[in-house]
């Protein structure tokens, strides 16, 4: 799948997780000024960008941490924390004695390489994109293929509000490994 054109990403940081009525006026001033998807990784907060959405017509949001799908007719994916795989894989290593795997006292990393992350299984929110498409992508980016997931880490850039906030928000996207993605589209 090759993809050119450019895809605008504008992020901010909210400073909570909380549903909040300031967090809906932002979502859809955003929505209002070109903004087709907003992926709200604020926990609570993302009802304040659902709520926006709903209140508009082709707005959508991607959830975060859990299938949102359920919460709103908006929500056209989410970004899973696997932690169903995250319980399985320690567990095992401590019933094992396996301490390659599980240190205690120390942090670990789930990503795309241990099965830490997905997304839902249902695509019919999406218009084009299909479950073999997520699969050959998340295989990709699994395996590191043309170094995908190494250069996403290595092109972080900040689009703070403010140089505090630009400040605050670059140390959460080194901290959660997030990224800021330009894409062309053909």
């Amino acid at each position: 799948m090759e993809l050119t054109g450019n895809i605008n990403v504008n992020f901010t940081y909210l400073d909570d997780f909380e549903a909040n009525p300031d967090h809906q006026t932002k979502a859809t001033a955003w929505f209002t000024d070109g903004t087709e998807v907003i992926f709200a990784a604020a926990g609570g907060a993302g009802t304040s960008v659902m709520n926006a959405a709903n209140a508009l017509t082709d707005k959508f949001v991607i959830g975060v941490d859990v299938d949102q799908s359920g919460k709103s007719d908006t929500v056209i994916t989410s970004a899973k924390k696997e932690l169903k795989n995250a319980v399985y894989q320690n567990l095992t290593a401590i019933y094992d004695e396996d301490s390659s795997v599980f240190k205690a006292g120390e942090t670990t990393i789930l990503d795309a390489t241990n099965d830490g992350i997905g997304l839902p299984s249902d695509f019919s929110r999406f218009n084009t994109f299909t479950s073999a498409d997520y699969d050959a992508i998340f295989a990709a980016l699994k395996a590191n293929t043309d170094s995908i997931r190494t250069n996403i880490s290595s092109n972080i850039s900040a689009k703070g509000e403010d140089e505090t906030q630009k400040d605050a928000t670059q140390r959460d996207i080194d901290a959660l490994g997030l990224v800021k993605v330009s894409v062309e589209l053909s």
